[in-house]
């Protein structure tokens, strides 16, 4: 269900900024369920929020975004590298990952290796290089978190390997 849109945020009101503003985040809700706040377009998926020093925050579509902070090109790069990601993150668990001696699952990938191994409160991972002359394998990355499932742990090394472009924000409940 889309959000409710104000009267207020549309482009034919007076007093609402058009320019100006600044991009502060873009959110993959993973289907078209956000109302644009400033057009009104109830097929939002990627939700880009803009900030004004005059007023409050919205939350909008790519387009409106382009307009409204006159960066059209951010905009749709940002975009377009969510749902590149996305699509790459669909995949990821999907890979050939293959199980050690020790029973672990592990890929190796980009000159390096991913393991998850389950521990008592839950998945963990570690992603170390391979021993190489162009990396060094003495420096590995450890997860702080346990995740619940085996899968879960696999999608954390790739948003470890691949950040968001903005920081995620949190969903209201």
């Amino acid at each position: 269900m889309g959000a409710t849109v104000s009267a207020a945020y549309r482009w034919d009101r007076p007093g609402v900024p058009q320019k100006g503003w600044t991009l502060v985040a873009v959110d993959d809700l993973g289907e078209a369920e956000h109302t644009c706040q400033m057009c009104g377009n109830e097929q939002v998926r990627f939700v880009h929020t803009v900030e004004h020093p005059k007023s409050d925050s919205l939350e909008v579509g790519c387009v409106c975004a382009g307009h409204m902070t006159n960066n059209y090109v951010t905009s749709k790069k940002v975009e377009r590298e969510l749902k590149s990601r996305a699509a790459r993150r669909l995949k990821w668990a999907d890979r050939n990952w293959k199980i050690s001696r020790k029973g672990n699952a592990y890929l190796r990938f980009s000159g390096r290796v991913a393991t998850i191994f389950q521990r008592w409160n839950g998945w963990k991972f570690v992603v170390s290089y391979v021993a190489s002359e162009l990396f060094d394998p003495s420096n590995p990355v450890w997860s702080e978190q346990a995740y619940p499932t085996q899968e879960a742990a696999q999608l954390g090394v790739f948003d470890l390997l691949n950040p968001l472009p903005f920081p995620a924000r949190k969903k209201k409940l």
